[in-house]
């Protein structure tokens, strides 16, 4: 059995992937917001903590876990880290697709200290913070002593983690998606943007592209370390032939170079050697 962390696109990408075997596996996610169709997979709902999952995994009989939560989802890498070490069991991450670092551009922070020690040094006076609701406590520093803007997901759990915080409402904007980043730029007209290295399907490259056309400073959280236990792919295709390695017997039917492939390569080589021989 296999057991996919999700919560995110690459969370949707994992189902649609694993679907195709027509086995049963487990997709689980920390809250219950995402919306996802699943007909072999079972959902799970609520956080796990090392000893809850591997509870869970000797008791279900897994034997690969897809990590393919959010690259800041530090808490969750760590646990399984620990599963993996503790069980044996191998773990993919299915990591996300990072443009290369734009060093000219973006001012980058190793974590959120050097975040708030870069942004204060510079003077910083109005910020939009596109680094989630999560973010907020970890940032108070930023918000209590500059005027800060806080943009989240228009949902009522994301609210109630703000005012719990202690943010104030007055200061959070919400994201929708499709929505241009200039917009809430335009509006707001901040000093500065503090956001994540979210990767492409982050929406990274339109934050940075929308702050640029309009003369506004970047500053980039880095993601953090992958795991040297964990074995990377990118995509489904990725996703799928390391699957396929690591269960034999988990799809039915194996993709990769077939006899035609093979034939079809031979048939060009000998079609040029024909063809360009003295």
């Amino acid at each position: 059995m296999i057991l996919i962390f999700g919560g995110t696109t690459e969370g949707r990408i994992s189902i649609q992937t694993l679907e195709e075997a027509g086995k049963p596996f487990y997709y689980s996610t920390k809250g219950d917001e995402q919306e996802v169709f699943l007909h072999n997979g079972i959902r799970l709902q609520g956080a796990m903590d090392a000893g809850q999952a591997i509870a869970f995994c000797h008791r279900h009989d897994i034997r690969l876990i897809v990590d393919a939560a959010h690259p800041f989802a530090t808490q969750l890498h760590h646990t399984l880290e620990q599963v993996s070490s503790e069980t044996g069991i191998p773990v993919i991450r299915f990591e996300r697709i990072f443009p290369e670092r734009d060093e000219e551009h973006i001012i980058w922070c190793r974590d959120y200290d050097d975040a708030i020690q870069r942004i204060e040094a510079e003077n910083i006076a109005t910020l939009l913070v596109l680094t989630g609701v999560q973010t907020i406590g970890k940032l108070k520093p930023l918000w209590q002593n500059n005027k800060c803007y806080f943009r989240i997901l228009d949902r009522d759990s994301s609210r109630r983690l703000a005012r719990e915080q202690g943010f104030p409402s007055e200061r959070l904007f919400y994201y929708r998606q499709g929505e241009d980043e200039r917009i809430l730029l335009q509006q707001l007209r901040p000093e500065a943007i503090l956001t994540k290295e979210s990767g492409t399907s982050g929406g990274f490259d339109e934050k940075v592209a929308a702050a640029r056309q309009l003369g506004i400073r970047i500053f980039a959280l880095c993601r953090p370390d992958t795991s040297r236990r964990f074995i990377c792919v990118n995509g489904e295709h990725g996703l799928r032939r390391m699957v396929e390695k690591l269960l034999p017997d988990f799809f039915p039917l194996h993709s990769g170079l077939t006899t035609g492939t093979c034939a079809t390569a031979a048939a060009v080589a000998a079609t040029w050697r024909l063809f360009n021989s003295d």
